[in-house]
């Protein structure tokens, strides 16, 4: 199932960099390349963090949405160097691919069992529907985006949006997600990181934004 999703998500990719290739300036012959190394990458970045999680190489076996988190921005970072891109413009569209895929990875948590809910307000026949409402999440996320971007609102702001907002959802998501009997989870931790990584890039981007604005040359009015 990995394989078909990680083919799906490469489909996406290169839709998403052939739609908005005005600003990427990929070689049509490359963008199936570059639609794999992300999916690559990606699947690569969770498997790493999941070492990192677990503090051992057991962790390989896991796999952890923060791994793309933190480790994708490198990814993004060389591409617009190596392309000639704006950094902006890469994350803005790499934001919009990275999303559809964790959008569609949890039909592999439900086929594998895994990922669920705690029992629903101590039903134990029924549990929260975790993989469908983190489905949700990025369902709802994603189109908001894809808009700013079709619009040239982003402005590079669609990772830290997605930082800021999986942040937040993710350290209340957490207490309705099985974990064992630990009602605090490390995932919590990493949520709270995400979340003030997200809010300092996206103040700093604004910053500089306002900056530029204010150190334009104002137009002088013709006299007549």
């Amino acid at each position: 199932m990995l394989v078909i999703l990680g083919v799906i998500g490469a489909i996406f990719t290169a839709f998403c960099i052939i739609r908005f290739n005005d600003r990427l300036n990929v070689k049509p012959a490359l963008i199936p390349v570059a639609a794999i190394v992300h999916v690559l990458y990606a699947f690569a970045a969770v498997r790493v963090f999941g070492i990192i999680d677990e503090g051992s190489l057991s962790g390989l076996s896991h796999m952890r949405v923060f791994g793309n988190t933190f480790f994708l921005p490198m990814l993004y970072y060389l591409f617009s160097r190596g392309n000639k891109r704006t950094v902006a413009d890469v994350f803005d569209v790499g934001t919009l691919a990275l999303l559809f895929a964790l959008m569609i990875a949890p039909i592999n948590c439900m086929l594998k069992g895994c990922c669920f809910g705690i029992p629903f307000f101590g039903m134990e026949n029924f549990r929260w529907p975790t993989r469908i409402i983190e489905m949700l999440f990025y369902a709802i996320l994603l189109p908001i985006l894809w808009r700013r971007t079709e619009q040239g609102k982003s402005n590079g702001l669609n990772f830290p949006i997605y930082m800021i907002s999986y942040g937040a959802y993710r350290f209340v998501f957490e207490f309705v997600r099985y974990d064992g009997l630990k009602l605090f989870h490390r995932a919590h931790i990493w949520s709270m990181l995400t979340l003030i990584l997200g809010i300092s890039v996206y103040v700093e981007i604004k910053n500089k934004q306002q900056s530029k604005q204010k150190t334009k040359p104002k137009k002088q009015k013709n006299r007549r």
